[in-house]
């Protein structure tokens, strides 16, 4: 009797699915494209913004208009920088405007003292208040001053070095390929620096972590579509069920088992065509494995859990659309869903860490992308237990 009133359940759930499928499919594109705007907008807010940035050079330096037209085409320098040249007092009359955020003023004769070994300096104009991007500029100003001495005083040793060894080449040379041998370390600067990329997407980068959520996505919208399977029925229909034994626990289980089967497939449906899009695409972002479905069916027996608390607690199905709608707009958002924890308020952020559905998206990232450790699967089932205990105790409702 109980596998026969599972089935009756089961088609039940199929039915009412298939039904408002197109709700769920309209709901889901609506979500989509707000999170394809939130990945846009927020990832081009990862990098920093341009520096405008005065170039003031004297009449006589054509050679160093030629340096400097070389270093703003480089894509490095592009990135942080934008030149544009005027003269010192405009420049300055800029900056007090807020037009202009530095300015760089080069002395009269600097080629030519830089080429002959002459002590020279240049002139950098910032305004009192420093942003972030004004800070990064003069810290990497200065590492570029810095490598720049590092090579003079490199160069001078060593032609010093050769006058006391009185070497037949000439000075000249030896100064010049010296000086090429410094500018090619630090072109390099790969060599000089170690990369460590931080990201608001945690290790697996914004392509998987927007992949998670938009299965998260999928889960969440499918859920919405359950509530018929919580009206009341005929006390008629439930004395007779109960007398084959089908009490409120096993009718707690019926749900979580049937709503289950309707997310896991949703879930495989998503991660099919995910692997498909890989594939065809020639992405490096999803792939086959048969391990990740016993993964992906717990995920959505917890989800399923989570929706049975919700319907239980409300006890009316219309009622229980609301709730779980408002549930999951307020968990979703202070989750890192919608928009990573790395960009929300401090105390949200910390908050949002303890949330469930932020979680199970690290479990779901795991679980797609990476290694699935023994420590989320044990998280995972205490979530479950949970939303189990809870079901339990007001399940005497049904």
């Amino acid at each position: 009797m109980l596998f026969k009133f599972w089935c009756l359940e089961q088609k039940r759930a199929f039915k009412v699915f298939s039904k408002t499928i197109k709700y769920f499919l309209s709901g889901i594109v609506l979500l989509m494209a707000g999170v394809l705007i939130c990945s846009h907008i927020f990832g081009k807010q990862m990098a920093l913004k341009q520096i405008d940035t005065a170039v003031v050079i004297p009449e006589d330096g054509e050679e160093l208009k030629l340096l400097t037209n070389f270093a703003s085409s480089m894509q490095s320098v592009k990135s942080i920088c934008h030149f544009s040249y005027m003269s010192e007092d405009e420049a300055l009359e800029r900056i007090k405007e807020g037009r202009i955020q530095a300015a760089l003023v080069f002395p009269e004769h600097f080629y030519r003292d830089v080429d002959m070994g002459r002590k020279t300096s240049v002139k950098l104009y910032l305004p009192e208040e420093m942003t972030t991007e004004l800070t990064a500029f003069s810290e990497l100003l200065e590492d570029g001053i810095s490598m720049l001495w590092t090579a003079e005083a490199g160069v001078f040793s060593v032609l010093k070095q050769a006058g006391v060894e009185k070497t037949v080449v000439p000075q000249g040379s030896i100064g010049n390929e010296m000086a090429e041998q410094y500018v090619k370390q630090m072109f390099c600067r790969s060599d000089l620096f170690e990369s460590e990329v931080c990201s608001p997407f945690g290790i697996y980068g914004q392509s998987a972590y927007y992949c998670s959520t938009g299965m998260l996505f999928f889960l969440l919208a499918a859920g919405l579509t359950f509530f018929p399977l919580y009206r009341k029925r005929e006390r008629a229909v439930v004395n007779k069920l109960t007398l084959y034994g089908i009490t409120g626990r096993t009718f707690m289980w019926v749900r979580i088992v049937v709503m289950t089967n309707i997310l896991m497939l949703t879930a495989c449906l998503y991660f099919g065509a995910g692997c498909i899009l890989t594939y065809a695409l020639d992405m490096d972002l999803l792939f086959w494995d048969k391990w990740i479905l016993p993964g992906l069916y717990l995920l959505c027996l917890v989800f399923a859990a989570f929706y049975h608390v919700i319907y239980a607690v409300t006890g009316d199905s219309f009622t229980g659309i609301l709730v779980l709608m408002a549930v999951e707009l307020i968990i979703a958002a202070g989750s890192g869903i919608f928009i990573p924890l790395s960009y929300l308020p401090e105390w949200m952020s910390q908050a949002g860490k303890w949330l469930p559905l932020h979680q199970w998206n690290m479990y779901n990232m795991n679980l797609l992308f990476g290694t699935c450790s023994l420590k989320n699967i044990m998280e995972m089932i205490g979530w479950l237990a949970v939303a189990a205990t809870i079901g339990t105790v007001i399940c005497k409702r049904d």
